[in-house]
């Protein structure tokens, strides 16, 4: 017998993998990343070193270890799964189920949860995060905050603000001016950060500003999020949105650069989803909003 058993999780990608002979549909049966999946039964393939499906271009296909192995990890999965439900050790709370952007979720819901679920103590907080708008496609969710644009966000959607594009840096990287503000000229030569996936680009900014210099762009992130990460560590300068940045602005880690802030029609949307939760997530949307107005 071998000293070595490989994790339990490893096993069950496979078998729900083997099953739809699809990473994609394995990785929602699981609620995890196909990436995730892939990687998982890449490390069960390494550790038994044999391949147990043969990648094609329109799907998997179990190869002969494969098939070999599927009978008694579907019968162990299957075993497991029913002993696991002779013990009812469901949570008596109800659970909210929150698909948000990882920015929102990043750099406003978690630092302030707590003060939610504290008044809230029968409610667990299930946040399920994405950085486009089409990944909320077919997620269950009680409420959606995602980053969107005014045309494509469903009509009963609301806008949380402040909604306006900002230029953000850390205070280190200003203090060889002694408060001094940078012009926009001056801003072009620093090392700047663009956000993918918007219209809000620096370019855009510098068109509006008449500007004909080059623009320094050293760094391409995903999400707003990122790029404040990316100055508060005061080697670049954002360009972002306020509703992001306002947390950081609030307690100092951030500075804005100029006094202009720039409509855009881009933003982050919330949406309440029709259900037995409807109540409770409507409170914490109300809540969301006064954590936003705390910050102005």
């Amino acid at each position: 017998m071998p000293n070595y058993i490989p994790p339990f999780t490893w096993f069950k990608a496979f078998e729900s993998a083997a099953r739809h002979l699809n990473f994609t549909k394995a990785a929602q049966e699981l609620n995890l990343t196909q990436s995730a999946v892939s990687q998982h039964v890449r490390a069960l393939e390494e550790s038994f070193g044999c391949t147990l499906f043969i990648r094609k271009h329109r799907g998997l296909e179990l190869s002969d270890h494969g098939r070999r192995l599927l009978p008694s990890v579907s019968s162990a999965v299957t075993a497991l799964t029913s002993a696991a439900a002779t013990f009812d050790i469901s949570s008596p709370k109800k659970i909210l189920s929150v698909a948000v952007s990882s920015s929102i979720s990043q750099w406003i819901i978690v630092p302030h949860l707590s003060s939610f679920t504290d008044l809230w103590g029968n409610v667990a907080v299930r946040l399920t995060t994405r950085t486009w708008a089409d990944e909320f496609a077919g997620l269950d969710a009680d409420l959606e905050i995602r980053f969107d644009t005014e045309k494509s966000s469903n009509q009963n959607s609301e806008l949380l603000q402040p909604n306006n594009m900002i230029i953000v840096t850390s205070p280190e990287l200003t203090e060889r001016r002694n408060g001094q503000d940078f012009t926009p000229s001056e801003i072009c030569k620093f090392p700047l950060i663009q956000v993918l996936g918007t219209a809000d680009t620096w370019q855009n900014w510098a068109d509006k500003q008449n500007l004909k210099e080059e623009l320094n762009i050293c760094t391409y992130v995903e999400s707003h999020g990122i790029a404040l990460d990316f100055a508060k560590h005061g080697h670049a300068i954002a360009y972002t949105n306020s509703l992001i940045a306002g947390a950081s602005l609030a307690e100092g880690s951030l500075i804005k650069l100029g006094n202009t802030s720039v409509k855009t029609k881009e933003g982050y949307y919330l949406d309440i989803k029709n259900g037995p939760n409807k109540d409770i997530a409507c409170e914490f949307a109300n809540w969301l909003k006064q954590i936003v107005l705390s910050y102005s």
